[in-house]
């Protein structure tokens, strides 16, 4: 959201079409998702639901994951580890980098198309990120009973991205039909 606001406001006293700029920010957007994830990892927040899997995550005492299992009694308070927990922040950065491929292609390919590349971050981002966040313990934000904040902010992200393709698409077939080409 910051820098959304930022690139409105630069937008505005540069005298730049914002689209450009919203469009330019969504294609580098699944960089900072996966760093800040990347962050997460090695805080130990954000955290998964307890595994069984192979490649299950254990953190060191003081970790909020630690601190979880410890509360819960799931541990006792001399455990040298929590116990194994789904890598989330590591499904969450490989969804990042999955989103920074996807809106940088699309950008390069539609870069005079405005919002094109905003629409494909928002419907991307929440359609990848959704599924994902059902691995996310209920101690850090994951679902108790329904939908987590973070499945209904996905949820509310792939309507945006919805609604401003949709918008963008009316848009741009009158513009064509305006110019006298065959709408596609």
């Amino acid at each position: 959201m910051g820098a959304a606001s930022a690139a409105a406001v630069y937008a505005y006293v540069s005298g730049r079409p914002p689209a450009l700029l919203f469009d330019l920010l969504a294609s580098v957007a699944g960089l900072g998702i996966a760093v800040g994830r990347a962050s997460c990892l090695l805080v130990g927040d954000d955290f998964g639901r307890v595994t069984r899997v192979p490649w299950g995550l254990r953190f060191p005492p003081g970790t909020p994951a630690y601190q979880a299992h410890l509360l819960a009694g799931l541990i006792p308070p001399d455990a040298a580890t929590s116990l194994p927990v789904h890598p989330l922040q590591l499904y969450l950065m490989l969804q990042g980098l999955v989103v920074l491929a996807t809106c940088t292609y699309a950008w390069h390919r539609w870069q005079t198309v405005p919002y094109r590349t905003v629409c494909i971050f928002l419907l991307g981002n929440g359609l990848s990120r959704l599924p994902a966040e059902s691995f996310r313990d209920a101690a850090a934000g994951g679902p108790q009973n329904g939908l987590s904040v973070s499945q209904i902010m996905c949820a509310a992200s792939v309507l945006m991205g919805a609604c401003l393709l949709l918008g963008s698409e009316r848009v741009l077939s009158r513009r064509r039909t305006r110019n006298g080409e065959r709408p596609a």
